[in-house]
């Protein structure tokens, strides 16, 4: 029962923790939005700052230079911008002809008896029969008498005291309509100056006091951690500037692209068409999209035909993807460090919460969050759901490939590695190390027999796809050939590694390497000494630090039944010694594949002989 409380008390901290970030983040969006955006600026502009600053120019007055050349650079863009707008809606009039050619051909069309006719006589219809319906639903009578106003007990008291004089006349206030509409267009304006006048204040502060800022959340993060701090600060405003650089430079090289394209079609004012491609794309998904529509409108009006509309949008349609789906996933996706599915759910999140503005904050946030992720503890979750790092390492994919009878799945994350790797070096990396994470989870109780059973035949058929000897277990290929026993020294996890184990020194080494299929330690030295004798060597394989306990008495069983042999274990745990002679009696222990091999293929050739 405490347990349960405690894990109650803490999912309803978290919850209520969750509750108040977002309420935060909904709530004061006017405060956070202008804070949020003139962070991500100072880290794109620090670069520019510490480039002057090299060059010896005062801190202040290189902070004052580059906010006044970004504030110039805005404003000169904004008016270009206005000036290509107010020239569209000049030439506007032009195009009304092809306009109304067009709206006439799609009425003429709703006029036939097409399928846009049916379509409009069925949602008339409709619409005329729920109509009808609502006409003719029947109207209650009111149940009562109509209220009363209080100190009123008729109709002509209202009348009495009008006339009597003792209420003073109602003042009404009334604007005229150019002021109201004077009025509302400054409500208009005012909030979005007001965030943008807010978010160069904000960028200046941050800019001049960099320092004592970073001074402040070292100390509020905690002192105990300075390195790691300071490390996370830094890489996350490295790559927060790499991420907008090259975005910009994509967006940039993009919009001229769809510019000088539209040029070429002949649709007017390429100009204004590619300047606002080059803003929408740092809206991630729907960008482009949005600022493909008024190129496209415009073409469509401009020429008589839809030839031009066609090849606008086909300059879209065509361009985006490649720079959506190839170009920026190699570009940016080592610099942003985000999973694809993360960038979704966080531009999802962001945009429920800020709209449009969170949509182009989603991806500075959301890896700035990541990256914080690796240096403190606290927030190593992040990185976990959001970063674009494998989850587990190798070893874990591998071990859980096997665990859940994925046995196609670890045979294609071994050929992905084998094109670098040979047989023996996978072992090492590889497959020995998942068994060895599989014979701990047995030795605490975490892994069932049932479970290890699986683990163990997936394991022996994924040994068997590399095994080109053509040699079958249990199966003597040649009389005259060094012979190897494999001794799996208790559990299944051992049966799974010494198959493995006998296919890698099958591809290493020219001889006869046997594998109990099911028994282990002294049964199955029992068994090998009633079929035959004179092996070569018996290699003991051992998973976990349990078997450490059972492994002199195996290797003593060993030397009794096979005195001319090489009796040597194999510690995949790594904690039976180090190479050579072991102090407990073990004979020869190896903690490597690759020195085991080097031992066989020393090992004198015996003869075998069958037991009759």
């Amino acid at each position: 029962m405490p347990m349960l409380a405690d894990n109650v008390r803490n999912l309803y901290a978290a919850l209520v923790i969750a509750a108040i970030i977002v309420a935060t983040l909904v709530l004061g969006r006017d405060i956070l939005i202008p804070l949020a955006i003139s962070t991500c600026l100072a880290f794109v502009l620090t670069p520019l700052i510490n480039w002057l600053l090299v060059r010896r120019i005062p801190h202040a007055l290189a902070v004052a230079g580059i906010v006044i050349s970004f504030i110039i650079t805005l404003g000169s863009l904004s008016t270009l911008f206005a000036t290509q707008i107010v020239s569209l809606a000049a030439d506007l009039g032009t195009y009304k002809s092809n306009l109304v050619q067009k709206v006439r051909t799609f009425s003429q069309s709703a006029k036939s008896d097409g399928v846009l006719k049916r379509a409009s006589d069925a949602l008339g219809s409709i619409g005329d029969e729920i109509t009808k319906e609502i006409k003719s639903a029947p109207t209650l009578p009111p149940s009562g008498p109509l209220p009363q106003i209080q100190g009123q007990s008729a109709p002509q008291a209202k009348d009495t005291a009008s006339n009597s004089g003792t209420q003073p006349p109602t003042v009404v206030v009334k604007f005229d309509d150019n002021s109201q509409a004077i009025w509302d267009h400054m409500s208009l304006v005012a909030h979005p100056l007001a965030q943008v006048g807010l978010t160069l204040l904000f960028t200046l502060f941050m800019l001049l006091q960099r320092s004592d800022l970073r001074d402040r959340i070292i100390r509020i993060v905690g002192t105990d951690n300075i390195s790691g701090t300071n490390a996370a600060l830094d890489d996350a405003a490295e790559r927060l500037s790499q991420l907008f650089l090259a975005q910009a430079v994509m967006n940039v090289g993009f919009g001229i692209f769809v510019g000088i394209a539209l040029w070429i079609i002949g649709v007017p004012n390429s100009l204004l068409w590619g300047g606002l491609t080059i803003l929408m794309r740092f809206i991630p998904y729907i960008g482009s999209l949005i600022a493909a529509v008024p190129p496209v409108l415009l073409a469509a009006a401009v020429d008589p035909g839809w030839g031009m509309a066609l090849a606008a949008l086909t300059v879209f349609l065509i361009g985006e993807p490649i720079m959506g789906h190839v170009v920026e996933p190699l570009v940016l996706g080592p610099k942003a460090g985000l999973s694809p599915f993360a960038m979704l759910m966080s531009a999802s999140f962001w945009a429920l919460l800020w709209g449009p503005v969170g949509l182009i904050l989603a991806a500075p946030l959301t890896m700035t969050l990541v990256v914080l992720g690796r240096y403190l503890s606290g927030l190593e979750f992040l990185t976990v759901l959001l970063g674009d790092e494998p989850a587990l390492s190798p070893q874990e994919q591998l071990y859980h490939r096997l665990l859940a009878d994925d046995a196609l799945g670890a045979a294609q994350q071994l050929a992905t590695s084998d094109e670098k790797s040979g047989l023996v070096s996978l072992g090492e990396t590889l497959v020995l190390p998942a068994l060895h994470l599989a014979a701990n989870d047995f030795d605490r109780g975490h892994l069932d027999r049932l479970r290890a059973e699986r683990l163990m035949a997936n394991t022996a058929e994924l040994a068997h796809l590399y095994d080109y000897s053509g040699v079958v277990d249990g199966a003597i290929q040649s009389e005259n050939r060094t012979s190897i026993l494999m001794v799996p020294a208790r559990t299944m996890i051992d049966v799974a590694a010494a198959h493995y184990c006998a296919s890698a020194i099958r591809s290493s080494v020219s001889a006869d390497v046997e594998v109990p299929n099911r028994n282990t330690g002294l049964s199955a030295l029992s068994h090998a000494a009633l079929e035959s004798s004179g092996l070569s060597a018996i290699v003991v394989v051992t998973a976990g630090k349990n078997d450490l306990r059972y492994l002199p008495l195996i290797t003593k069983r060993a030397e009794r039944l096979f005195p001319q042999a090489l009796i040597t274990v194999l510690d995949l745990s790594g904690m039976g010694g180090s190479e050579g002679t072991s102090p407990n009696h073990l004979g020869r222990v190896s903690v490597s594949l690759v020195a085991l091999i080097e031992q066989i293929r020393h090992v004198p050739f015996v003869p075998r002989a069958r037991v009759s």
